[in-house]
């Protein structure tokens, strides 16, 4: 039994040493195409690409693979963006809901004319959400900001630009 458990360290400590070890020789940086709906194919051409100095790489996948990339690189081009934060400044239903949404949009515009202001409709309100924030903190940062002009902002996630 103890030779067993030795026997089974010395696999699980040095086996991964063997297996994964490679020249380490990283001169080459692989860059974003500018084509997206061969991305995927440059991507992979490129790391096959084989010079004198470097090891080679040679993948073997399903041709699935391939067509599941391309495919989910044309639904992330319909659909941009990602999960993120904003901050909502305001928020009404009623019949003068849509002109005082655009007035205080006009008024958050003026005030911050650098960050962004979407005008939005989910029945039954209208509601003005401000800036693309990647985290919690950032829009925490920012609401601190607006709480002057805004005193009812609170922060929201939302599907927000990456750009």
């Amino acid at each position: 039994m103890f030779s067993f458990v030795k026997l089974s360290f010395i696999i699980v400590v040095f086996f991964p040493l063997f297996v994964f070890s490679q020249e380490n020789n990283i001169d080459t940086v692989i860059t974003k195409p500018k084509v997206k709906e061969n991305y995927f194919d440059q991507y992979i051409n490129q790391i096959q690409t084989r010079k004198t100095t470097e090891g080679q790489v040679n993948i073997m996948q399903d041709n699935r693979i391939k067509s599941l990339m391309n495919k989910q690189i044309r639904i992330d081009d319909k659909n941009p963006g990602f999960a993120g934060y904003r901050v909502q400044i305001f928020f009404d239903s009623g019949s003068q809901a849509r002109t005082k949404a655009n007035e205080v949009k006009s008024k958050f515009l003026t005030l911050y004319p650098d960050v962004a202001a979407y005008l939005t409709y989910e029945q039954p309100f209208f509601k003005i959400r401000v800036g693309d924030f990647r985290n919690m903190l950032e829009a925490q940062g920012f609401k601190n900001v607006l709480s002057t002009d805004f005193s009812n902002a609170f922060i929201v996630s939302d599907k927000i630009n990456g750009y």
